[in-house]
């Protein structure tokens, strides 16, 4: 832990930790409270993906029905931000990639 103070306190100025700690808010890695000087960030609950993970097992026990449940998306550029999160979710959830917008797994 001194090591990354030691970092912190020597290459990364604050204007980048700043950035760095709102990208990881935004991406729902931290929470942030309250607001204005007196910020601390915390470790959001683990209660959504420990759901993910219990119902991807679930799933794994069923027998597999030999169906494929194929997802498709068209969402336009200027909406990156909201694509970008789309995919790291269906990714987590347990879909594969088949194409640029087309993803496919195996259970409902």
């Amino acid at each position: 832990m001194w090591d990354f103070v030691n970092l912190v306190d020597e290459y990364i100025v604050e204007g980048e930790l700043k950035r760095m700690l709102s990208y990881l808010v935004r991406r729902g890695k931290l929470l942030r409270s309250p607001e204005g000087s007196d910020v601390r960030y915390a470790r959001p609950p683990a209660r959504l993906r420990d759901e993910i993970v219990q119902l991807k097992l679930d799933k794994a026990e069923d027998p597999w029905p030999g169906r494929w449940h194929l997802f498709t998306y068209d969402i336009p550029v200027s909406h990156n931000t909201e694509r970008h999160r789309l995919t790291r979710c269906l990714h987590e959830i347990g879909f594969g990639r088949i194409g640029r917008s087309s993803w496919v797994s195996p259970y409902d």
